[in-house]
């Protein structure tokens, strides 16, 4: 039990809800508390704050462009905020490294316009 997370590709204008059978995992990272953290944060800005930051799990949320930059600049910032949840775990300095090296793998595939990234989080 705790923080299973999934980053996930599927073909450009695919849906991911509807037939989460076409994603393939580029990514999984278990208990990376303050990537899901500041993923769920981008999410609820998403929503104008009309919903519970516990909605956030086992949905399928968009990795953007925009989203990408933010991710890149958190790997680089010294100062990451520390979010916890119910079994969420805590984040590692391999946790930070693995993702700046996904940042790149999802930039390349952004790039290439075939397949749009999901980030999907289970705990």
């Amino acid at each position: 039990m705790g923080l299973d997370m999934y980053f996930l590709k599927i073909a450009r204008g695919g849906k991911p809800d509807l037939d989460p059978d076409a994603c393939t995992e580029i990514k999984y990272f278990r208990k990376h508390s303050d990537l899901h953290g500041w993923l769920q944060d981008q999410w609820l800005k998403a929503q104008a704050g009309e919903t519970d930051p516990y909605d956030f799990n086992c949905l399928y949320f968009k990795v953007t462009r925009k989203t990408l930059n933010g991710m890149k600049k958190l790997c680089d910032s010294k100062r990451k905020k520390k979010y916890e949840g119910f079994f969420w775990g805590e984040s590692t300095g391999e946790d930070w490294l693995e993702t700046r090296e996904l940042c790149d793998e999802i930039q390349d595939l952004l790039n290439d316009g075939l397949y749009d990234v999901y980030y999907y989080s289970w705990w």
